[in-house]
């Protein structure tokens, strides 16, 4: 008879809430924020709005998206599809390595809002608020929009192969 594995339930459950929060973030974003700052003018309180949520959400995007890895790897090793490292096995194992690819791809456009839009969109924020020259900020926070919808396909696609390994 086999014990409750504590770990791997850590994993799953840790796993289900860094994904929750990562993708309904961006989901709540990309439905419900962007339509709204898209069809508003330039303006201020729509900057500092965006400057608000942004502050906050991608904090909690790079964590989840560290808890998913360690989460993850922790998983697939406890797998018994998982034969050893790039060792793709049918159907799970293309459908794992793709899943892997889309998360690196999703993860780097995180990073890259992270390390670089990030601060150039503070400054851009704060100039704003000062000088009342809101179009440096504005085509910043079109740029994140458009990473947005690209880190929402990801991970629409990261889910798909996800299914399609679940099912394997």
């Amino acid at each position: 008879m086999n014990g409750f594995n504590w770990q791997l339930w850590v994993s799953y459950t840790l796993h289900l809430a860094a994904t929750v929060l990562w993708l309904g973030g961006l989901t709540f974003a990309c439905l419900a924020l962007h339509p709204t700052w898209r069809r508003s003018q330039p303006n201020l309180a729509t900057l500092n709005t965006a400057s608000v949520w942004y502050r906050r959400f991608l904090p909690v995007a790079g964590i989840c998206s560290s808890g998913l890895l360690v989460s993850g790897l922790l998983q697939m090793a406890a797998s018994p599809h998982y034969h050893g490292l790039l060792q793709i096995i049918g159907q799970w194992g293309w459908a794992m390595l793709v899943k892997h690819i889309l998360y690196a791809l999703f993860s780097a456009l995180t990073l890259y809002s992270m390390v670089f839009w990030q601060p150039a969109w503070q400054r851009a924020c704060l100039r704003a608020n000062q000088t009342q020259a809101l179009t440096p900020a504005w085509q910043l926070l079109q740029q994140q929009i458009i990473c947005d919808w690209l880190g929402l396909g990801f991970s629409i696609f990261i889910l798909a192969c996800s299914a399609i390994a679940r099912v394997a």
